[in-house]
């Protein structure tokens, strides 16, 4: 990889939780929990094509965190901040049959809100050919800042 391929995706990395295809949630028996979140996605495309991306969000200290580290190991991508935080991981409950949009969101204060500018500082030096920034997480105001 090059440094002009290297693209830092920032915000959320999340669970989508999903019904067996055809079932709404409200008549599901089960939910499929897959890693997701734009710049988690975004990162794992770039990977395959051949660039050098960073993930750049906070993830939490909980199982759903640790899932979420584990895929961005196994897909050699770097993630920053290192250090886990405290707080849950964020949920998408996606519902195709409920008539709203598909996708609504579940967490206080969720693991990808906790991104701090210090960290953003950090991560963007140079080198970085190009920042892809998540519309999640300028939901939350100290998340926006960042």
């Amino acid at each position: 990889m090059t440094a002009r391929n290297r693209i830092v995706c920032i915000g959320e990395a999340l669970i989508d939780l999903t019904p067996s295809r055809g079932n709404a949630v409200s008549n599901a028996s089960s939910l499929h929990a897959r890693p997701g979140g734009a710049p988690l996605n975004v990162a794992v495309h770039l990977k395959r094509a051949g660039a050098d991306p960073t993930f750049l969000g906070a993830l939490s200290s909980d199982g759903f965190g640790d899932r979420l580290r584990a895929e961005l190991d196994r897909r050699k991508i770097p993630h920053s901040p290192v250090k886990a935080v405290d707080a849950p991981t964020r949920l998408a409950v996606i519902d195709p049959g409920d008539g709203q949009p598909p996708f609504r969101f579940y967490g206080h204060r969720p693991a990808d809100t906790r991104l701090s500018v210090r960290d953003v500082r950090r991560e963007i030096v140079s080198g970085v050919n190009a920042v892809y920034v998540s519309s999640l997480m300028m939901i939350d105001k100290r998340a926006a800042r960042a």
